[in-house]
């Protein structure tokens, strides 16, 4: 799941929006080369819903693709599936 949180300094009013609700999702990432600037995409590995049927796959099995979202549409732009018994962890640039 993916949620966005606003915070209003002036009037201390919070507000939380789901953006992803259907998949669960770890560490949202930008790219390193635009800290400080505002971000129109970030990605994010997805967790698997179930261990893969291959054997070979059910140790240290996590993530199963990358997501990229696009915050100015508020939608899932692509999703890249790794393949059976394939995983990873967070993603850099």
């Amino acid at each position: 799941m993916l949620k966005k949180l606003t915070f209003d300094l002036e009037t201390g009013k919070t507000e939380i929006k789901t953006l992803v609700e259907d998949a669960c999702v770890e560490f949202p990432v930008i790219n390193m080369n635009y800290v400080g600037y505002k971000n129109r995409f970030v990605y994010m590995p997805k967790q698997m819903k179930t261990l893969p049927s291959d054997p070979k796959g059910h140790d240290n099995m996590f993530n199963d693709s990358l997501i990229k979202y696009d915050f100015e549409n508020e939608k899932i732009m692509g999703q890249i599936d790794y393949g059976t018994a394939k995983t990873s962890g967070e993603v850099f640039f």
